[in-house]
């Protein structure tokens, strides 16, 4: 008999490690085109921000910090936060102009994405929205591999380990890491958020994004973009 016939692998050997490649990003994006935009901008922002879809679907509108001027904050707060650590991401211009055309959606509630059924909550039913977009799109992946997809791609654009592991929040071996330790690395943040994002456009093909605003000041962005949305809402 075997000794080690009854002791289970470790969990390491059963994570996934799946990153879609670009050809895969492109379909999956065009696939979006075909759903609701709530679930549409809320996966987009996934890819785009590199964070949990928890996370992502949680989002307040006062969660954003909208005072500066090319880059805005989202603070996810330690009780959302899967390693209970509040975490700055920046929100650069695409992810921008999608929060701002999700306004006419959202009405007076807190939630970026409010459940359609009960805008009191934030949505919840994104396994069903997941398994419709592999459907559509062909490409075999889950949220989570959203995630892993930006990171990996954004390494391979020379993108310094630690600032992608403060990108994803991952907490310090040694414990809590300090505000101001965390503060530090904002601007390598945003500028890694930045590079992403235009790659991101490169691979499906679009740079109206970065033609139409940037250069503009965000609230300026902002007011445009959002206006023009509720028209096309109303």
């Amino acid at each position: 008999m075997n000794p080690c016939e009854k002791i289970k692998r470790l969990a390491e050997e059963n994570k996934r490690d799946r990153a879609l490649s670009e050809s895969e990003i492109k379909s999956v994006w065009a696939a979006l085109d075909n759903f609701d935009y709530r679930m549409a901008t809320l996966i987009k922002l996934l890819l785009l921000t590199a964070q949990r879809s928890g996370e992502v679907a949680s989002m307040r509108w006062t969660d954003v910090d909208r005072a500066n001027s090319d880059c805005w904050w989202w603070t996810i707060p330690q009780e959302v936060a899967k390693n209970k650590q509040s975490h700055r991401v920046p929100l650069v211009f695409p992810c921008i102009e999608l929060l701002a055309r999700m306004w006419p959606y959202s009405g007076d509630s807190e939630w970026v994405f409010p459940s359609p059924r009960d805008d009191a909550n934030h949505v919840s039913w994104m396994r069903k929205a997941a398994k419709r977009l592999r459907d559509e799109s062909g490409v075999d992946f889950t949220l989570h591999d959203l995630r892993r997809t930006a990171v990996s791609h954004m390494g391979g654009l020379e993108i310094p380990y630690i600032v992608l592991s403060r990108l994803l929040n991952h907490a310090d071996p040694g414990g809590a890491t300090p505000v101001y330790v965390r503060h530090g690395y904002d601007n390598g943040k945003r500028e890694a958020m930045v590079v992403w994002a235009r790659r991101i456009y490169e691979i499906i093909g679009r740079d109206f994004v970065f033609e139409e605003i940037e250069g503009r000041p965000a609230k300026q962005a902002w007011r445009r973009i959002r206006k023009k949305a509720i028209g096309e809402a109303g």
